[in-house]
């Protein structure tokens, strides 16, 4: 099974700690929410922007579309 794009972009900001964990919880969270912001951000990449093309190619083709009915309306 193929790991999804945000954990694997939280587990590279986790590695890139090492061995390295601030002792304070303030700290530990900081990280943690990084991480969490690189998740979102891969998932971002990976599901949304592709969405986002098919929502401009669709609506390209539907004002195409629009344009060509006016067309055809006006020979009538």
């Amino acid at each position: 099974m193929t790991q999804r794009p945000g954990y694997t972009a939280t587990y590279d900001v986790i590695d890139k700690l090492d061995d390295y964990l601030p002792p304070d919880p303030a700290h530990r969270n900081a990280i943690i929410w990084r991480a969490v912001q690189a998740a979102l951000e891969a998932e971002d990449r990976e599901v949304v922007n592709p969405l986002r093309a098919d929502l401009d190619n669709a609506e390209r083709d539907a004002r195409r579309l629009a344009d060509e009915v006016k067309r055809l309306k006006g020979e009538q």
